[in-house]
């Protein structure tokens, strides 16, 4: 499940515009009282009081009984008619969410050599950079998991039943983004995968793919290259810190 970052001045802004909604519901339980009581008073009886003669006490009791029962009937019928509820809620809180790039990072080392130390990237032709393998966040984990492994799977050729992806950690990331001239607020999940059975294409050092270049490289040597530190470096330190 994603999370939701949100500037405390615009959730106080959601929340008092709807302060007269909130808790409200469709509820029959205070027309049923109301009701009720009106038909006991209907057929109660009642004594003189002082100078107040009986039927009067009664006239006044059933007339204010009556009033409560059509506010309480009226309220009931306002409150159903309203498409309010804590769904409208909280898309309206989501379309605040400052986190507008959740993404899922998926780091592959070479672990089908005796000492893996190195990582598959792909190289982004947009950015000209070496990527770790990423993708749109599905708030379902288990689909999330599912379309990673199906889109790996179509890029490197290799069967699902050979891909398996495990989650590690996840963290925010602000980091201003140069296409768009601004800072931007994203979410990375991380995820490890291993690659069983690798192909021949897949255990070469670089190599391509259906037009996409694909390199192994050591963190170090990631660190070493200006131009993954320029563009990438924070998800780089993500990957080094935490597999």
């Amino acid at each position: 499940m994603s999370r939701i970052l949100i500037d405390e001045g615009k959730l106080r802004l959601i929340l008092e515009k709807h302060s007269s909604e909130i808790g409200k519901k469709a509820d029959f339980s205070n027309a049923v009282a109301a009701a009720t009581f009106t038909v006991s008073c209907c057929i109660a009886t009642y004594e003189n009081w002082w100078i107040l003669p009986g039927w009067l006490i009664k006239a006044s009791i059933v007339t204010i009984a009556s009033l409560w029962l059509i506010w309480s009937v009226l309220m009931t019928c306002i409150n159903k008619k309203s498409n309010f509820d804590h769904e409208v809620l909280f898309e309206e809180i989501k379309e605040q969410n400052e986190i507008k790039h959740p993404f899922s990072l998926v780091s592959i080392k070479d672990t089908f050599n005796d000492y893996p130390n190195k990582y598959l990237l792909y190289y982004d032709k947009r950015w000209r950079c070496w990527f770790f393998f990423n993708y749109k966040t599905i708030d379902d984990e288990e689909n999330n998991i599912q379309n990673m492994k199906s889109k790996l799977s179509s890029a490197l050729k290799i069967g699902e039943s050979n891909i398996s992806i495990s989650y590690k950690t996840e963290k925010l990331h602000s980091k201003f983004s140069v296409s768009d001239n601004e800072m931007k607020v994203y979410e990375h999940k991380l995820y490890e995968g291993v690659i069983s059975n690798p192909t021949d294409d897949v255990i070469k050092t670089k190599f391509d793919i259906d037009g996409v270049q694909y390199k192994w490289m050591t963190i170090a040597e990631m660190e070493a290259d200006p131009v993954i530190q320029k563009k990438n470096a924070d998800v780089v330190e993500f990957v080094k810190q935490n597999t």
